[in-house]
């Protein structure tokens, strides 16, 4: 071999030897935009894998709690925990005095914080109907995960991906108005979602808490009943109502003699008196009014309290008053009676005003069959 031809396949091994630095800094660039795309990808399919399966764990969630809370099975067992009993809770199965304070307002929007300050409180343990703990917060950390099983390293001030979810159940006593002991008051029970990821956790979709919100009404013991009673004061004449016309005095309704519904057998009607059995209930009235300027009504319990004033009407030809969900509870059989207070007497009569008068309660709400219904009285045992 000459030594001209040698130093030619020598220029053609290096020449093809391999990349120029330009060329493998390209690559690496490339390479590193394929990984980023890659792992940005893989975050996102987690992340929505996440979401999938986080809602319909949420969702089954909230109907459980709903469940168990309306189960008389598993709110007895609910009331005989211990760490439930060591609250004034336990005034529920014991039927004594309970102790409470009136709601305040409700802000607009309703935000969990309005549940987690007085007068709520906490009911720290929801059993099942087995008598096993479905919610115990008897400790800080306790909570569930992101498949609903529990946990106990929930974390509300830096947040946990193993354990996000805390359900905490927050407790109003309504009682009534009286100045006699609250022995069986309703219960409202509210569910507040909390959902605490690690911080900056990619894992899990943004939460809304109150989306999840549980709300439920109850008797205070297992026997929770939905019993319903109507009475009213029905005519086919125009002008006939349901009780003499009083000018600036609050007079009893009458109702028709026959109760329109009286299941449970809760109740027995005679005339303006409405007897009850003992009870928690929560009723709805109303009544109209023809030419009475200023017209309201009220709802009276045994010893002339006011269980709730209707809404104020000022239409001087047709004014119609009532009130809704208004809750009370009687130890013993009790009589309440419905009455309205009208600022004027009706002048636009036919016949005898004198006569007409008499019956100032007129003018028609829904059709009642051959008959109108111009004052009426719908309630519901629910305990």
């Amino acid at each position: 071999m000459g030594i001209d031809r040698y130093f030619k396949l020598l220029k053609q091994v290096r020449q093809n030897s391999g990349f120029s630095l330009v060329e493998a800094l390209v690559a690496v660039g490339i390479m590193g935009v394929l990984i980023a795309t890659i792992v940005s990808v893989m975050t996102y399919l987690e992340k929505t894998k996440s979401q999938s399966s986080l809602t319909p764990t949420l969702i089954s969630m909230q109907n459980n709690i709903q469940s168990l809370l309306i189960n008389d099975v598993a709110w007895d067992k609910t009331l005989a925990v211990p760490a439930n009993m060591a609250t004034t809770l336990a005034c529920l199965p014991n039927s004594t005095n309970c102790a409470h304070t009136a709601k305040p307002p409700a802000p607009n929007p309703l935000t969990n914080a309005y549940y987690l300050a007085a007068p709520f409180i906490d009911m720290p343990v929801l059993a099942e109907t087995n008598g096993t703990s479905y919610i115990d917060n008897t400790t800080a950390t306790s909570g569930f995960n992101a498949n609903g099983s529990r946990c106990t390293t929930f974390d509300g001030t830096n947040g946990n991906d193993i354990c996000p979810i805390r359900w905490e159940l927050r407790v109003a006593l309504i009682c009534p108005d009286l100045a006699g002991p609250c022995n069986n008051p309703a219960v409202e029970i509210f569910g507040i979602l909390r959902f605490s990821p690690s911080a900056g956790s990619t894992r899990f979709p943004i939460v809304n808490e109150s989306k999840y919100r549980v709300s439920v009404s109850r008797g205070s013991l297992g026997k929770n009943r939905s019993e319903r009673f109507e009475v009213s004061y029905g005519s086919a004449g125009q002008y006939n109502g349901g009780g003499a016309c009083a000018l600036s005095a609050w007079t009893q309704i009458i109702f028709n003699p026959i109760p329109d519904f009286n299941e449970g057998n809760n109740m027995i009607l005679s005339g303006a008196i409405v007897s009850v059995n003992p009870g928690t209930y929560n009723c709805s009235f109303s009544a109209t009014c023809f030419e009475c300027s200023g017209f309201q009504t009220r709802l009276i319990h045994p010893g002339g309290v006011t269980l709730a004033p209707g809404s104020l009407a000022t239409n001087g030809i047709l004014a119609r008053s009532g009130a809704d969900n208004v809750t009370f509870t009687t130890t013993t059989p009790a009589n309440i009676r419905l009455e309205y207070f009208a600022e004027a007497l009706p002048t636009n009569h036919p016949s005898t005003p004198d006569d007409e008068r008499q019956y100032c309660l007129g003018m028609t709400l829904p059709d009642y069959g051959a008959q109108t219904k111009f004052a009426q009285l719908n309630c519901v045992r629910i305990y």
